[in-house]
């Protein structure tokens, strides 16, 4: 059978608001250290990284999700994993962060019995978070619309494979 992958990408949209906010604070920071505020030069520093982390996310192929008859890949910032579609259960729309921090809705997923890999981590994931895993985009859609096409994706592939 002929292997055929289908890339999502994430929307620019988003990571150019976040560039510009970024450099705005930036701006403020610096404005604010050349006044003699030690909280300005904090403030310049930590968006400075967000800048460099939203031009990154603006490269080409520094982010995607991947899906194929296998499994998917999801790349953020260069760094990739992989999983088979055998690893994981079923996708849904969850809450991430609890204890007062802010709440994000992700596509989340947890590992099957099958996967063994870094078993300390996905408990620590799982009593933080709620879920072992998640995807860190949406890649355009809807997140119902995301958890839909990775649960069908899953499902027509263990289908093939028997």
């Amino acid at each position: 059978m002929k292997e055929k992958t289908q890339t999502l990408r994430p929307t620019k949209v988003k990571n150019v608001v976040n560039l510009l906010i970024s450099a705005a604070f930036v701006s403020l920071g610096v404005w604010l250290g050349l006044r003699g505020s030690t909280v300005g030069w904090f403030c310049a520093a930590f968006f400075g990284i967000g800048i460099v982390v939203f031009v990154l996310n603006l490269l080409p192929n520094s982010s995607f999700l991947a899906l194929n008859n296998q499994g998917f890949t999801v790349r953020a910032l260069y760094r990739e994993h992989s999983y088979r579609w055998t690893d994981v259960e079923a996708f849904r729309v969850g809450i991430i962060g609890t204890l007062g921090w802010k709440r994000t809705r992700m596509v989340v997923f947890n590992f099957s019995s099958e996967y063994h890999a870094t078993p300390r981590l996905r408990k620590i994931a799982l009593a933080v978070a709620g879920s072992e895993g998640a995807l860190p985009d949406t890649y355009g859609l809807t997140l119902d619309q995301l958890a839909d096409k990775m649960n069908t994706a899953r499902e027509a592939a263990l289908q093939d494979a028997g």
